[in-house]
């Protein structure tokens, strides 16, 4: 969607097998190159490149404290996302609440790390008592590269914007360079940008 010419997928594989389905949507995508390394190790390749793994412009995903610190490293190397935090949920219910549905979303973001944090807050205990024994049983989730650890103050969930760059363009014409040059020239000169102020000057004569 964001018109990414190349996607470059690396994965970790136990047992040095790579993931079925994941190469079934990898083919879906058009995606040509994956590689068999996960980690911080594969952060550190595909931002600085080796003899198999291209150098990339963008890094995405989620991953454990290692990961995270990786993509902070090699972050101004290449762009990313953001610092994605361990995983955290917090669901406010009632007793009218799903036990079920409770259980499951709170597994949801638990299963992807020790460090994860999944919260229930409920003033009925027989819910609470429900959904824990909801707990051993599973299966749904939303983009799952999410900023956490109160980093949503500056961060937005991974999109379609984080492959795109946007360009800053500005014209002028003369009836505009008429109306505001002579500012414009004034406020380069007192900041001491004599040529920028006669660059605007040159088209004032």
């Amino acid at each position: 969607v964001a018109g990414v010419e190349e996607i470059v997928v690396c994965t970790p594989a136990p047992d040095n097998e790579l993931n079925e389905l994941l190469l079934a949507a990898c083919h879906l995508c058009g995606v040509k190159k994956v590689f068999k390394v996960g980690g911080a190790s594969a952060i550190g390749a595909m931002a600085y490149g080796t003899e198999t793994i291209p150098k990339v412009d963008v890094i995405t995903g989620p991953g454990n404290i290692f990961v995270a610190t990786a993509k902070k490293l090699v972050y101004g190397e290449v762009n990313i996302d953001m610092i994605a935090g361990p995983s955290e949920i917090g669901i406010l219910a009632d007793e009218a609440a799903r036990a079920d549905y409770l259980a499951i979303d709170l597994l949801s973001q638990a299963e992807h790390d020790e460090m994860a944090s999944s919260i229930l807050i409920t003033p009925s205990e027989a819910l609470a008592q429900r959904v824990q024994s909801e707990i051993e049983r599973y299966i749904a989730g939303p983009n799952h590269t999410l900023p956490t650890g109160g980093t949503a103050k500056f961060y937005s969930p991974l999109s379609v914007e984080h492959f795109l760059k946007k360009s800053s363009i500005i014209s002028m014409s003369k009836a505009g360079i008429d109306a505001i040059g002579e500012a414009c020239a004034m406020i380069a000169h007192t900041e001491g940008l004599t040529a920028h102020e006669q660059s605007v000057r040159i088209r004032l004569k």
